[in-house]
């Protein structure tokens, strides 16, 4: 059976115009958010639920993140926002040294710890 498109799935010149970006750049962010293309014909396309994931990295994106500092997953996880993290690193302060229980060691390593 041959491989169709439908109304849903994107074209790569679409996406072009949809986020204004180049051809380049819009392939950094199918790497960075391990999207595949297919392609019909002569024509590359992306999936609905790829476009949806590429909208919130445009948000992200124009909100002053990074395509290396966007975090998603799929939905039975949810998706952290940059929000939590932020309350993430709000939660890692340093515990006074006559508190320690004997972990205190580790405590940089928690800390520092970035994804």
């Amino acid at each position: 059976m041959a491989s169709s498109t439908t109304s849903i799935d994107h074209s790569i010149s679409e996406l072009l115009t949809r986020y204004k970006i180049t051809k380049p750049a819009l392939y950094s962010r199918f790497k960075g958010l391990g999207i595949s293309t297919f392609k019909v014909g002569r024509k590359a396309y992306v999936k609905s639920e790829d476009v949806e994931l590429l909208d919130k990295l445009e948000q992200h994106i124009y909100d002053g993140g990074t395509i290396a500092d966007f975090v998603h997953t799929n939905e039975s996880v949810g998706e952290l926002s940059k929000g939590s993290s932020q309350e993430l690193k709000a939660t890692t302060e340093p515990i006074p040294v006559g508190q320690s229980d004997g972990w205190l060691n580790t405590l940089p390593l928690l800390v520092n710890y970035e994804c």
